[in-house]
């Protein structure tokens, strides 16, 4: 990414865990919740040298001191995650990658600009969704897919393809500290392993990076599927990510 894409996307990480930049990635950061609001448990991320942890407000002291005895290195395993979520009676949710991009995918040579003026891209056969679309594909899939896609966030902004009347692929913009950049896709069942995860994965990235200048794609680890469009996109891996929550 570009040095000041990366500026950016940390100064967004560092408002939403209430921590200073040039603490962030560096060392161990714990803080109760700042703009996660009301996140019900515990929010990790780690990157470089450097773990932060976002606690609930009525996290037990004594969790937090013991965090801060603990080595980088421990901290970024994912196994004591899972010791700590079930020594607490709590479930790990994750690991997740996030993952960034800067560069238009769907623009000639990448900048920003040299792609369909209206951002909508053109020639792409993807289609803006209504809200009558969107609940069609639902119908389609598994609930625990439509929530982590992002769908059961009702996101604003929705594309998809439409093949015989039937939505068989679409994309979403949620917001990340404000704005729309993070990409969530779903595909029909019958029609996954066809490419469409990335035709109208690709669009939605487009879209942001056009309009706030970059995008973001989250995907579980365990999801190969998603990390493997993100890469071919062009996505480029930033931090780790999991969660420990009742």
């Amino acid at each position: 990414m570009h040095p000041a894409t990366a500026a950016a996307v940390d100064r967004s990480y560092a408002r939403v865990f209430g921590v200073d930049e040039e603490d962030l990635w560096c060392d161990l950061t714990v803080r109760t919740h700042r703009r996660l609001g009301d996140y019900p448990g515990w929010y990790v991320a780690w990157r470089g040298e450097g773990v932060h942890v976002s606690s609930p407000v009525d996290a037990p002291a004594v969790d937090a001191g013991m965090l801060a005895g603990c080595e980088i290195p421990e901290l970024q395993d994912v196994g004591f995650w899972r010791r700590f979520a079930a020594e607490r009676g709590l479930r790990l949710v994750g690991p997740a990658t996030h993952t960034y991009l800067d560069t238009d995918p769907l623009a000639r040579g990448g900048r920003v600009g040299d792609g369909p003026a209206d951002g909508d891209g053109a020639g792409d056969g993807v289609v803006a969704l209504d809200a009558a679309q969107r609940e069609q594909l639902r119908t389609t899939v598994p609930a625990a897919e439509w929530e982590e896609s992002g769908w059961a966030d009702r996101p604003a902004l929705a594309w998809g393809l439409v093949v015989e009347g039937r939505v068989v692929a679409a994309a979403n913009l949620r917001p990340v500290d404000g704005a729309p950049l993070d990409v969530g896709v779903l595909v029909a069942p019958a029609h996954r392993g066809r490419g469409l995860a990335e035709r109208v994965g690709r669009h939605a990235a487009s879209w942001a990076v056009r309009h706030h200048g970059h995008a973001r794609w989250s995907s579980r680890d365990d999801n190969a599927a998603s990390l493997a469009t993100a890469r071919r996109i062009g996505f480029e891996t930033w931090c780790a990510q999991v969660a420990v929550r009742p």
